[in-house]
């Protein structure tokens, strides 16, 4: 019987190890992916995601952390970038994100690579809102959906 019972204690001792590794492992972990921020960071992914896949348009506020601290968001490639205080998380959005308004033109990669350099960098803190924007542009002939975020006045 006792011989069970240690299998057992050492089973869930060993459930508990690889609970614990895991989490320290996870995407984020290293890079505020748990704090106030990567939820942040989490949320505006989440509506980019929702954005592109519903090929609709969302305006969102960008939050205050819990404790009542300002985030700065910014914007460059692709890259998102959460920073506060607290610390920072930063994640690429699997859909893309352009800074650039479309003027209706047929696209191709050289054309959307350089658009994306000119439009540089977006910037915003906790209290402005930006709107996440899913448009279907030509791309190479083919109808593509891309993700667009602006800042809203």
């Amino acid at each position: 019987m006792d011989f069970v019972v240690s299998k057992v204690a050492m089973a869930i001792c060993s459930l508990l190890v690889i609970t614990v590794l895991v989490g320290l492992f996870t995407d984020g972990a290293f890079l505020g992916g748990n704090s106030d921020s990567g939820h942040v960071l989490d949320e505006f992914c989440d509506l980019t995601d929702r954005a592109f896949l519903g090929g609709s348009s969302i305006v969102w506020q960008t939050p205050f952390l819990p404790s009542g601290e300002s985030v700065t968001i910014s914007i460059h490639n692709g890259i998102v970038l959460v920073e506060s205080s607290e610390g920072a998380a930063a994640r690429q959005p699997s859909c893309g994100l352009h800074l650039w308004r479309s003027d209706g033109r047929c696209m191709n990669a050289s054309t959307v690579t350089s658009m994306d350099d000119r439009a540089g960098s977006l910037i915003f803190e906790s209290g402005q809102t930006v709107e996440i924007a899913a448009r279907i542009l030509t791309y190479e002939s083919e109808p593509r959906v891309f993700v667009f975020v602006y800042l809203v006045d």
